[in-house]
């Protein structure tokens, strides 16, 4: 079946893309990502690709430092171009 209300029993998972073929989930390290495969199967769900990526060098700093940070760092750098185009 669509959907992907069944994942709320997996607590701490994140939906990060959805298509109408695909989706793209952020897995807690305490989750194991093959159960989740798993409960799809059993659930009757087509599963023609499963992967398990690691997160980017971005996904990572985020995670690390924060949104804000990467937010602060942004602004800095909109504020410097336009002190300099003066």
């Amino acid at each position: 079946g669509h959907g992907v209300a069944w994942l709320a029993q997996f607590p701490g998972i994140n939906v990060t893309a959805q298509r109408e073929d695909y989706v793209e989930l952020h897995v807690p390290a305490d989750q194991d990502p093959e159960a989740i495969l798993r409960t799809a199967l059993s659930r009757g769900d087509r599963v023609t690709r499963f992967e398990i990526a690691e997160p980017s060098l971005e996904e990572i700093f985020i995670e690390h430092v924060g949104r804000r940070a990467v937010s602060d760092e942004d602004e800095h750098l909109a504020s410097t171009r336009r002190a300099s185009d003066r």
